[in-house]
């Protein structure tokens, strides 16, 4: 079974400035460094104070969603090889009180509806409306919490990354990765963990689960004390697999599988690195 690779990161670390760590090791993995765009503001292309946040893409549309989280808003984009412009149809950004985490479904037969998790730990889903094959806008509605067969029904708790396969919503709450059909509990899956971190979930080929994971030592002197934010990979078990590349000043990346682009931020401006030259 193969699952898409949309990651998505979160937590911003460093200065403001576009090469990275992560920038520089997507390189050398075969992507070429195609466009970059954003600067500080409110207006339409613009990020708030603290960046932006999250990045999600919905592959059939060319889709980019951008947590923007200083201005309680995610900007929505169309994007190509050379560049990302406010779409020619529906809304331009969808309203959204502190949003934190997001992901977009692309799973085959879904409409490509887009799940925002928000500080006051509710979820909100945006089900586009679609005429034409255009989008013209988006249905709201919200999740509040989830329930497995024959429990009570139980509230979100702090929301630490979001993450889709097959329509189906996975969230990360400490310590597991929760899967949802609706609001049903699907399966649970705990991650093992050397420190205490705090990863923000995604979920790529394999059945693997990727996430981003701040160190936290559990006592001074910690053999994790002072690590950068890295990526691991764990198997869908929850068992870890692999390390990952540091996410020096890099806060969100995310991957249209649709044609291999690779969308990274450093805290203000967004970069775009593709599996080719941009055409001149």
């Amino acid at each position: 079974m193969t699952r898409r690779l949309v990651v998505a990161l979160a937590l911003a670390v460093g200065a403001l400035m576009l090469w990275s760590a992560s920038a520089l090791a997507l390189t050398t993995r075969g992507h070429v460094f195609s466009f970059a765009f954003g600067s500080e503001g409110s207006g339409e292309g613009q990020f708030g104070a603290t960046g932006p946040k999250e990045i999600a893409v919905n592959e059939a549309r060319g889709e980019l969603y951008v947590v923007d989280k200083a201005n309680n808003r995610v900007e929505r984009f169309t994007c190509t090889s050379s560049g990302c412009a406010k779409p020619e149809t529906g809304p331009p950004q969808l309203n959204v009180t502190g949003p934190e985490h997001i992901v977009a479904v692309n799973a085959k037969g879904h409409v490509g509806s887009v799940y925002v998790s928000t500080a006051a730990e509710v979820i909100k889903k945006f089900t586009p409306e679609v005429s034409e094959k255009k989008v013209i806008g988006f249905k709201e509605s919200e999740l509040k919490g989830w329930k497995a067969e024959g429990e009570p029904k139980e509230e979100f708790g702090e929301i630490f990354g979001l993450g889709e396969f097959e329509g189906h919503l996975y969230f990360y709450e400490e310590p597991v990765v929760r899967e949802l059909n609706g609001s049903t509990l699907v399966k649970e899956i705990p991650l093992e963990e050397e420190c205490e971190s705090r990863p923000e979930l995604s979920l790529g080929p394999g059945e693997t689960i990727y996430a981003a994971q701040q160190r936290i030592p559990p006592f001074p002197g910690a053999e994790c004390e002072g690590e950068a934010v890295v990526v691991s990979k764990f198997n869908g078990e929850g068992a870890v697999l692999s390390p990952a590349i540091s996410r020096e000043n890099t806060t969100g990346v995310a991957v249209d599988n649709s044609n291999g682009n690779v969308y990274l931020d450093n805290v203000t401006y967004l970069a775009a690195f593709g599996t080719s030259a941009p055409a001149s």
